[in-house]
């Protein structure tokens, strides 16, 4: 779970959410930390994103370079 944040869903019916839930690679809910929190467990990572900005993630399939390596000068951690 991803909470504390300002999350950009995209979709005009709901353009932000503060928290996000994850399961299997896959986003399962969005909205407020209160409507999270029930989806969680005691094995649930949880991170703080202390009001940081999340955004999808976009990956044309048709991009030959779509599955090459990053260059050394981008670091995925960040």
């Amino acid at each position: 779970m991803l909470f504390n944040g300002r999350v950009l869903t995209m979709d005009a019916r709901m353009p932000q959410a503060v928290a996000i839930a994850v399961r299997d690679g896959r986003i399962v809910a969005l909205g407020d930390s209160a409507d999270i929190e029930p989806l969680t467990n005691m094995a649930t990572r949880l991170i703080d994103l202390e009001g940081r900005v999340v955004l999808p993630g976009l990956l044309d399939a048709r991009d030959p370079d779509a599955g090459a390596p990053l260059p050394p000068c981008i670091d995925p951690a960040l």
